[in-house]
């Protein structure tokens, strides 16, 4: 069977970090996230928690950095005929950054890196997202404020219309239901998408 790379996008407290690992460890994949573990990643990551000021230009190279580097591990685990199931990766980047960017400009920054398989996008709308995050934790990330995600999910949208034109298989799933309805639903489309192939 051929390894797949399979990524989970969606605005924040849509699920993507509980779903992705549910479903990586039921497909026995790898799996993994973006910003990784890595020096850079962990940067990214201390910049977004504790709201440091940063140029906007400046956080997207540190992103672009981050996933240059991660692109060796995820070639290794496909090469080695295992899949791996990703947590965020370049939609992300057109959604996010795509607030300050053109997603065209974001898109030709990303265009030469390894294009997943299949993404799922874990759709809920911008103050579902809030009332999750603020019961999971206190303090907020630099993008969890409504008016944000509200933008955040506008580009989302537009993003994806953008990459299916571009080749990308991106399927919307209802993140408004429970973990095993949504699981169940990811798990029949991979089974679809495995049977297409």
């Amino acid at each position: 069977m051929k390894p797949l790379f399979i990524v989970f996008e969606g605005i924040d407290g849509s699920g993507t970090t509980t779903i992705s690992k549910l479903i990586s460890k039921e497909i026995n994949s790898e799996w993994d996230k973006e910003p990784t573990d890595s020096e850079i990643g962990i940067i990214i990551r201390g910049i977004l928690s504790e709201h440091k000021p940063i140029n906007p230009i400046t956080l997207l190279q540190l992103f672009i950095a981050d996933r240059a580097n991660h692109q060796d591990k995820i070639n290794k685990f496909l090469k080695s005929g295992k899949s791996i199931v990703l947590d965020r990766y370049i939609p992300s980047t057109l959604a996010y950054q795509g607030i300050t960017f053109e997603i065209n400009d974001l898109y030709n920054l990303n265009k030469n890196f390894i294009k997943p398989d299949i993404v799922f996008y874990l759709d809920i709308s911008p103050e579902v997202g809030m009332e999750r995050k603020k019961k999971q934790k206190g303090t907020l990330e630099l993008y969890e404020d409504i008016d944000v995600l509200k933008k955040v999910y506008e580009k989302h949208i537009f993003s994806f219309q953008f990459l299916q034109k571009e080749g990308w298989n991106i399927y919307f799933i209802d993140a408004n239901r429970s973990i095993d309805e949504i699981k169940k639903e990811v798990l029949n489309k991979l089974k679809e998408f495995y049977n297409a192939i």
